[in-house]
């Protein structure tokens, strides 16, 4: 990650990836309770896209809700970090110049070691969301451009639906 500067709380781990951690510097507000301190295992979310603007923005709206962030520019990156980060969510570009989401989600599903991890596309067009529903399922994508509001009712969303999975 040579040429890029580092944000406050921007980590490299051993695979590469860059790893956003807010908990040293941010706290979530909670409907008529004031301050609440962040939860103690705060959730993982690896963001897939070549477009590094598209990474940024996406961090931006996450890492003020707290989440634990890893980004990856192409699939090698990703898979790496998907070893060490061990992410709970992937928010990955459907396609950009350096990676293919779908053949990305497909290794990962073929790969042993690495549980199932949910995924949440990202498309860069209304003309790629006409077929993504029968793709990628109907909760599973976001098209650009969104607002962060959109973003982080799909994150919460796809994590619920994880936790849901994981007590029943």
């Amino acid at each position: 990650m040579t040429g890029r500067h580092k944000s406050s709380g921007e980590q490299t781990s051993a695979s590469g990836a860059s790893h956003f951690d807010s908990r040293s510097h941010a706290s979530v507000r909670s409907p008529g309770h004031g301050h609440k301190e962040q939860p103690p295992h705060p959730k993982r979310i690896l963001i897939v896209d070549g477009d590094l603007l598209s990474i940024v923005n996406i961090s931006q709206t996450l890492l003020r809700s707290g989440y634990v962030l890893s980004h990856a520019t192409d699939e090698a990156e990703a898979m790496k970090a998907v070893k060490t980060e061990k992410p709970d969510l992937i928010i990955c570009a459907l396609s950009s110049r350096k990676q293919d989401g779908r053949r990305f989600a497909e290794e990962m599903r073929h790969t042993r070691n690495i549980p199932s991890i949910p995924f949440l596309f990202v498309l860069e067009s209304q003309s790629d969301s006409s077929r993504a529903p029968q793709i990628l399922g109907p909760k599973q994508y976001l098209t650009k451009p969104f607002t962060r509001e959109q973003l982080s009712l799909a994150v919460h969303e796809q994590l619920a639906q994880l936790a849901e999975r994981s007590d029943g």
